[in-house]
């Protein structure tokens, strides 16, 4: 579980112009709970800055494990169908357990309370966990893959039905060809 804990005596980043404001939220993974520092997935754009915010530090419990509804709820997010993507849902569990990279560290609005993540070395700032894109990329190439293979599977599948149609016809041909020839002989005896 990757818990998120005030630093104290930190200095507070602001949010910058091109990010979101964070008084607009959509429901995220976060929605349901913050113990894995999924932020709320704002697009919105707002000039306006927030007041200060509070630095938090993250705290990765190696035992979290996340819910069913955690894990559901992102795959959703990352845009996976929920019945025919379950066995993909593993990048949706490790999504969920996923530290932030360097740099990067999570804060909170003091006037909303919103949780955002801001990259001390770069200065961007975003209200989604910036391994989330990775985590919805990684989604899209493993669904291409599967589909892929399911489609190879069914062209192998087409190709051996062929395959045996055809050696049942020809079994067929040849029974037919030899009983003609029994019966040609059979007339002419």
């Amino acid at each position: 579980m990757s818990l998120a804990t005030p630093v104290s005596g930190s200095s507070t980043p602001k949010l910058s112009n091109n990010t979101p404001n964070a008084s607009s939220s959509l429901n995220t993974p976060s929605s349901l709970s913050n113990k894995n520092n999924k932020a709320n997935n704002n697009t919105s754009t707002n000039s306006a800055k927030p007041s200060d915010s509070i630095i938090l530090e993250e705290e990765i419990d190696p035992n979290y494990v996340p819910s069913e509804d955690e894990v559901l709820e992102y795959a959703k997010w990352l845009g996976m169908d929920l019945t025919a993507d379950v066995d993909l849902f593993w990048i949706a569990r490790e999504g969920l357990k996923a530290p932030l990279p360097e740099n990067w560290k999570p804060c909170k609005t003091t006037d909303t309370d919103e949780i955002y993540y801001f990259n001390f070395a770069s200065g961007e700032s975003t209200w989604d966990h910036p391994c989330d894109e990775d985590y919805r990329t990684l989604y899209e190439k493993e669904k291409k893959a599967k589909l892929e293979d399911e489609k190879r599977k069914g062209d192998q599948k087409k190709q051996k039905e062929k395959k045996n149609v055809k050696q049942l016809l020809g079994k067929k041909e040849k029974k037919a060809k030899k009983k003609k020839k029994e019966e040609e002989v059979c007339h002419r005896g």
